[in-house]
This record gives structure tokens, sequence and C-alpha cells, in this order.
């Protein structure tokens, strides 16, 4: 999973470090990023079920509520 695209490390990056190329700050937000996520991985994961539970439930009720609309 990619990450480098947040645009507050970007801008952090970038003001921290003004003289580093666009390359080099996406590359250290990808490092950034990566380093996060490793150490982050099993609240991650737990919080990717959590909104794949919540989507699937939201699209259940929706179509629980199409099929009362039909009758």
């Amino acid at each position: 999973m990619k990450h480098i695209d947040n645009d507050s490390t970007l801008r952090f990056l970038r003001k921290k470090h003004k003289n580093w190329s666009e390359e080099q700050i996406k590359a250290e937000a990808e490092r950034i990023w990566s380093d996060y996520a490793e150490a982050n991985k099993e609240k991650l994961e737990e919080d990717a079920r959590e909104r794949e539970k919540q989507y699937n439930q939201s699209l259940d009720s929706e179509f629980r509520g199409a099929l009362l609309e039909d009758d």
C-alpha cells in the first residue's frame, strides 16, 4: 500500500527540506508511510475490516429498503 500522496506529510517535508527535490520528498514520504504501516499493521488491518463491515451493512440496509419499496 502506498500513501505518498498524503498532502500534510508532503507539505511538512517540503517546508522542512526546501533544498530537496520532489523525488526525494516523495521517497521520504513513502518511507515514513512504510514505517508507520509496519508499526501499526494490526490496527490498520482492523480498521480496514471495520470499514468493510460498515460498508456491507450499509449495502444490506439499502438492499432491504429497495426490496420493501418494490412491494
